[in-house]
């Protein structure tokens, strides 16, 4: 499956009158979703490589030189553990991949200044219903990906394009 560049695959396991575990098998990075959000918004995300740093955007007409965006917090699921997306234990829950990036203005005299923190979500794992059919539980994992997703990137796409519009004022 491709959703904006992004290539993740589903995969189901049957616990026969139990339930449907539903894995996605890629995981798309935080890098990834902020470079979309950029793409959006008209703007070159310049990739760095440094620890958790993912990129900045240049300016050039202010006295803000750049945007950076850094993973402030991480916590990464694989199989049947990692970050509860909702519901109380992996019973009744989806669990996936959490980023906490953060988002600051690099001044000309060299300050950082933090303007925003996202949140993004990537579901890895979902369980439903034994009466279910394959079909079914995987449209439902992909619509719930692709949600999760699409709501990471409106929500920076959103702020930047505010933060640069208040930027041309």
């Amino acid at each position: 499956m491709k959703y904006d560049n992004f290539k993740f695959s589903i995969s189901t396991e049957y616990s026969k009158g139990f339930y449907w575990n539903v894995f996605t098998d890629n995981t798309v990075s935080a890098q990834d979703i902020v470079s979309v959000a950029c793409k959006r918004s008209n703007k070159n995300l310049l990739y760095t490589n440094l620890n958790d740093n993912i990129g900045r955007i240049d300016l050039s007409e202010s006295n803000i030189i750049s945007i950076d965006f850094t993973i402030k917090e991480k916590k990464l699921g694989s199989n049947t553990s990692g970050y509860i997306l909702n519901g109380d234990s992996i019973y009744n829950s989806v669990w996936g991949n959490f980023w906490k990036v953060d988002m600051s203005a690099i001044t000309l005299f060299g300050n950082r200044n933090l303007i925003q923190s996202f949140g993004i979500t990537q579901p890895m794992l979902s369980r439903h219903s034994p009466s279910l059919s394959e079909r079914t539980v995987k449209l439902r994992h992909k619509s719930l990906v692709i949600n999760h997703l699409e709501n990471s990137i409106e929500c920076i796409t959103s702020y930047l394009d505010h933060f640069l519009s208040r930027l041309e004022e």
